[in-house]
């Protein structure tokens, strides 16, 4: 059975809740009890997680909410991942590191790194079949990696996001590239 941390469901109640909504139904619909959430080190299994982000997803207004990406929010849960990461002889090796150990967060989903002639691409698939959550979450994972590069090269690379990001734009995007 595939898990992801506690911590990022936990992080998505807070963010719920500062929006003003019930947390408890929030839980009680994706089937968390709350007391999984205070649990160290605690799991929760990809079904349940992904009911709960695909919830949350059609509310994300990244528009009015969105920051830039940093580490410190996703690496003070993941302490020996932010080590290993951060103390990386280059940034090629910290992605490699990150990419290694993910799973640590999550195990539901996956980013794959192909390198060819000096170009590296990565790829995001998702265990989930709700496109509000792929989206969600691809752009969480792009901007953790934006992040990660930032810390090694300041200044450099660009995050392009679509304004205002929103899962259905993604979608609208998708069907437009794809057709």
């Amino acid at each position: 059975m595939k898990t992801v941390s506690n911590r990022i469901a936990l992080h998505c109640l807070t963010h719920w809740q500062k929006q003003g909504r019930d947390p408890e139904q929030l839980l009680l619909a994706a089937g968390i009890a709350q007391a999984e959430l205070q649990l160290p080190q605690g799991r929760i299994d990809a079904q349940r997680h992904f009911r709960l982000l695909a919830q949350i997803a059609p509310h994300a207004d990244m528009a009015h909410s969105w920051s830039p990406p940093s580490l410190t929010g996703l690496f003070t849960d993941f302490l020996p991942l932010a080590s290993l990461c951060c103390n990386a002889a280059s940034w090629r090796q910290a992605l490699h590191f990150f990419l290694s150990f993910r799973p640590l967060i999550g195990e539901c989903d996956r980013i794959v790194l192909q390198e060819e002639d000096g170009w590296a691409r990565l790829s995001y698939h998702s265990e989930s079949e709700h496109p509000d959550v792929i989206a969600l979450c691809s752009l969480a994972n792009l901007c953790h990696l934006y992040a990660l590069l930032q810390f090694y090269h300041p200044g450099q690379g660009l995050l392009v996001l679509p304004t205002p990001v929103r899962p259905k734009l993604w979608r609208e995007l998708a069907a437009w590239l794809g057709g």
